[in-house]
């Protein structure tokens, strides 16, 4: 999801990058999106593959939440609680 931004930028070249400056302000190369995009012909696509990295990242975000919560909920179940016989659990 964060390399979003910059992967919609590769054309449009308009945020300010970690030198200080634009890609529009940079030799060519400067600008990473830019310069891979291009070397691989999909410089056309850069839209595109931003949203498809947005959405990816978000369902992987969203699919480890769910993960977590699964693991944590079996944990819980197979916590030793010191619970002698015929005890309910807390």
């Amino acid at each position: 999801m964060d390399i979003a931004p910059y992967i919609n930028d590769a054309r449009d070249q308009k945020l300010l990058l970690l030198g200080g400056i634009t890609g529009r302000e940079a030799d060519y190369g400067f600008h990473d999106w830019e310069f891979i995009l291009t070397e691989i012909g999909l410089l056309r696509f850069d839209h595109f593959l931003a949203h498809l990295a947005d959405k990816f990242g978000t369902i992987l975000m969203l699919t480890s939440f769910i993960w977590a919560g699964y693991i944590l909920f079996h944990q819980y179940k197979n916590l030793d609680w010191g619970i002698k016989d015929g005890e309910t659990p807390p």
